[in-house]
């Protein structure tokens, strides 16, 4: 009888496989799962991966085993990148995540921080200017100009504009706002981003079609978000936005200089809590999610200046009242000037008069 359970007990237990290990986690995101079947593939197009799996656990020591193995695959990618693109120390980490969560499964214990990554180098990010979005605006389809402005202005990821269904976008006074779900967001933060107005003619277009989300795209998101990158790309080539970071290979100009454009201006114009939230970072969310609908369009109306790409008149408007601000300061500075001069003629004056008195005074 024990025997007999012990069978029965030992079918119902499932193969460790990779196949099996997704199923147990699919409650993780796309995003995730989508980085860890990559690095699996990455690894076993080095080393058939399962076959060791079972020969170290044969051993003494599998973990050491398994973790210089880690490291030789980790060498060899560096030498031999796939798709002949260098990989930062940062993206060789995310795919040694990938790996060693799989091995976990397989109860392997790999100390990452033990392995051997080359050192993280920084480039200074492009600036892309108001010049280059017209350009590349003007080569794209109505479709994408009305989902890159909508980037510009918001700051926001393209996955999380991507994502966003009709249901949440609403009219509010002179603009759009749209609440973005926390499922799209990086840290599982939700938040209210407001569209400029440069956008109302596109949206007010887009709302009245006959879709769910507000912008077409494939049911996998992640790869819809790869193809937009690969069709901003080729507005980019088209038009001779094809530098490169001598560093790490990776285009100057890409989908994700929008956002970065966003959070230079509202850095310049706003402290540094505000910038940061409205972009999403997740420390500074909490006040920004505290103020009310109100107090948050009125941030994004007075930054919306700084960010519109054609429509030049509030821009001009601000100028023109920088200009009055700048003559009436000088204005003020000459009339300082003046009475500090009338001051000091007073002051002599009164020097002068009391030192005849003194004169007048020991001559009597």
């Amino acid at each position: 009888m024990v025997l007999l359970l012990g069978y029965s007990l030992t079918c119902l237990m499932k193969e460790k496989n990779f196949e099996n290990y997704l199923e147990k986690n699919n409650n993780l995101t796309r995003a995730t799962l989508s980085l860890r079947i990559y690095g699996i593939k990455l690894i076993n197009s080095y080393v058939d991966l399962e076959s060791k799996i079972i020969e170290f656990k044969k051993l003494n020591d599998p973990d050491e085993e398994m973790e210089e193995l880690l490291q030789e695959w980790i060498n060899h990618l560096v030498q031999n990148p796939p798709k002949k693109k260098k990989l930062t120390p940062i993206v060789l980490k995310q795919y040694a995540n990938a790996v060693n969560a799989y091995l976990k499964y397989h109860r392997f214990r790999i100390d990452i921080k033990a392995l051997k990554f080359p050192k993280q180098l920084y480039e200074e990010k492009y600036p892309i200017t108001v010049e280059e979005i017209q350009s590349i605006l003007r080569v794209a389809s109505w479709i994408k100009q009305a989902y890159y402005l909508c980037l510009i202005s918001t700051g926001a990821r393209p996955r999380e504009i991507l994502g966003l269904k009709k249901d949440d976008v609403e009219w509010v006074g002179d603009k759009y706002k749209a609440l973005i779900p926390a499922y799209l967001t990086k840290k599982g933060l939700s938040r209210t981003v407001f569209f400029s107005k440069e956008c109302n003619p596109f949206l007010n277009q887009i709302m009245k079609k006959d879709r769910i989300d507000l912008f077409p795209h494939n049911e996998n998101l992640s790869e819809a978000v790869s193809n937009e990158g690969t069709v901003f790309r080729e507005y980019c080539d088209k038009i001779g936005y094809n530098q490169r970071n001598k560093i790490t290979s990776n285009y100057k100009i890409h989908l994700y200089s929008f956002r970065r454009f966003f959070f230079t201006k509202a850095l310049d114009h706003f402290k540094d809590d505000i910038a940061h939230a409205m972009v999403g970072h997740g420390a500074y969310l909490q006040v920004y999610q505290s103020r009310t609908e109100q107090q948050k369009k009125e941030l994004w109306d007075e930054l919306e200046p700084e960010i519109l790409i054609f429509d030049q008149s509030k821009k001009e408007q601000k100028i023109r009242d920088l200009e009055v601000a700048l003559k009436q300061n000088q204005d003020q500075q000459e009339i300082n000037e003046f009475q500090k001069d009338e001051i000091e003629r007073l002051s002599r004056a009164v020097d002068y008069l009391m030192e005849k008195e003194k004169i007048k005074q020991i001559e009597n």
